[in-house]
């Protein structure tokens, strides 16, 4: 009984941090009206930036990311995402790009889920001959359906005056249990080669442009609100091994706010042409909200990364300082390199 009482305690702190969400802090699942994210944003670049199409070493890109959280509190929240990429997707203009990205989350009780669709296409191009300015544009549209189910859900009207009872009516309708509605999202990317040890880029990318509408009641002034991202990376190559890795995320969705920072440190075991290995630790700290620790490898055309936020906000009574586990795996294919033997007609002697 007593843990039945304090599950429902957990529940409601729960409900009333996320119906309040901290000045300053992260949003992951938390309304309605609220687009999904990644501590590890770098590693769904679609997500972060349309302008990021294509901006790899090599002719295709496959990306893969699973979260899941508050699983101390209730049903686990679960966020996973996909895309995949293509460069120079026309011979004889070069440096457009393809994307494709499916994104889906599916928090609590009600199963509210999130299923986003987009197609992205971008251009790249050198700034100067020398190819250290590369300036790239992204445009991004798809479709998106929202769908809730509160059939599992309990209400007031199913209190009898003595009890609660799960036979009452519930006596809740809404409008509607789904919304599909369209998606344009746009982006610029800037990166700067300063030399063999060192080089910048940021971003800035501006995501639901039509502010397409939210409600299940059909109200049509409840609309999704613009999220503006601003990204910021450097990667210093202390020397052939070592190399630190720092970088700076701030969003905005209409009220709510979040700022990331951190950084990764990272040690090649193996630094060669066509071979390359490394590991990598990283920390972060997600203002009022949760601090990460990053772990992952680097084994040539294939990286992995996992991390785990600590949570450090007004949820901590509800979570017990639990956050989420998050993995993510990306693989590059690169153009295969064919040597071709050169073979030369001797002369014959007689």
């Amino acid at each position: 009984m007593f843990r039945r009482i304090q599950k429902k305690i957990k529940q409601k702190l729960l409900l009333l941090a996320l119906l309040t969400p901290p000045l300053w802090g992260g949003w992951e699942g938390c309304c309605f009206s609220q687009d999904i994210h990644f501590s590890q944003y770098y590693s769904s670049p679609l997500n972060l930036n349309p302008a990021l199409t294509g901006t790899f070493d090599g002719e295709c890109r496959l990306t893969a990311i699973d979260r899941s959280q508050w699983f101390t509190v209730t049903t686990p929240y679960q966020t996973y995402g996909a895309s995949i990429e293509a460069s120079h997707i026309m011979k004889k203009i070069k440096g457009f790009n393809l994307g494709f990205s499916a994104y889906g989350d599916k928090a609590g009780d009600s199963r509210f889920s999130t299923l986003m669709l987009n197609l992205s296409l971008s251009y790249i191009f050198k700034l100067n001959r020398d190819s250290t300015h590369i300036l790239s544009f992204g445009i991004q549209s798809g479709v998106s359906q929202r769908k809730l189910d509160y059939t599992n859900l309990s209400f007031d009207n199913q209190y009898n005056g003595f009890y609660y009872d799960p036979s009452l009516n519930k006596q809740e309708v809404l409008a509607r249990q789904s919304r599909i509605y369209p998606n344009l999202h746009a982006g610029i990317n800037y990166t700067f080669l300063a030399s063999d040890k060192m080089h910048f880029t940021t971003g800035f990318g501006i995501y639901n442009i039509t502010k397409p509408q939210q409600s299940f009641y059909n109200e049509n002034n409840i609309k999704l609100d613009q999220r503006f991202n601003i990204h910021t990376a450097v990667t210093y190559n202390i020397n052939n091994h070592f190399s630190l890795i720092p970088s700076i995320l701030f969003m905005s969705q209409g009220t709510y706010k979040e700022f990331d920072i951190g950084s990764y440190f990272k040690y090649a075991l193996v630094n060669m042409p066509y071979m390359y290995r490394a590991v990598y630790l990283g920390t972060w700290t997600r203002a009022q909200d949760a601090g990460y620790i990053v772990l992952g490898m680097d084994y040539d055309n294939l990286s992995i990364s996992v991390s785990y936020d600590i949570n450090y906000s007004n949820l901590v009574p509800a979570s017990n300082a639990h956050g989420g586990y998050e993995l993510s795996l990306i693989y590059i294919i690169k153009k295969q390199i064919t040597n071709k033997n050169k073979k030369r007609i001797c002369p014959e002697i007689i």
